[in-house]
């Protein structure tokens, strides 16, 4: 108990220290078009999408070169009236606003940050630790060679912190596959 504890401390140091905190806004300037402005710590590769209410992909766009500062003006006329994401991924991080069209007028929400799981192998442990945002029912399988060697059900509680004891599994490559419903997070376990 001690040692996930620890583990929970150390994970709460790592997220408020380490990982990218980016402010997107989007100041929309007619009724069909919006500065999007993302300001982030550190130059870094971004990637700009924007899915329907439905989660179809209308753009996206991945940066070439390291940014700190993106600005651009988007011309939101060609879509249909409906809810709408425009999310930026910067390393582990997420941010990503709601934009809703409404007879040619824009609305938008509020910025919101999630941040993609934490994986830790300390000797025969896999520490995993997950900020559920969503409160989504939360998977983990171990998969080796396409086949599921492992799986289990996490819950949907918002501070989601699990260790596995790996000392049983075969030598090998695994993939690790950390779902939320929405999104699947992996890793690779060489073991």
């Amino acid at each position: 108990m001690k040692t996930i504890g620890t583990f929970v401390l150390a994970l709460v140091a790592v997220v408020t220290s380490a990982v990218e905190k980016p402010r997107l806004d989007v100041y929309p300037i007619s009724a069909d078009r919006a500065v999007v402005a993302l300001i982030n710590e550190s130059p870094a590769k971004i990637e700009v999408s924007v899915k329907s209410g439905e989660g179809r992909i209308v753009y996206y766009k991945q940066s070439m070169q390291n940014t700190a500062d993106y600005r651009k003006i988007y011309d939101f006329s060609a879509l249909e009236n409906g809810l709408y994401e425009i999310s930026f991924k910067v390393n582990s991080t997420l941010v990503k606003r709601n934009i809703e069209i409404v007879n040619g007028s824009l609305k938008v929400g509020a910025s919101e940050l999630r941040f993609d799981p934490f994986f830790l192998v300390d000797g025969n442990m896999l520490k995993v630790s997950y900020l559920n945002f969503d409160q989504n029912n939360l998977k983990l399988i171990f998969m080796k060679d396409r086949n599921i060697v492992y799986e289990a059900a996490l819950g949907k509680e918002f501070s989601t912190t699990k260790g596995f004891d790996i000392s049983k599994l075969e030598s090998g490559s695994y993939d690790v596959i950390l779902a939320d419903g929405s999104n699947d997070y992996r890793f690779t376990l060489e073991k």
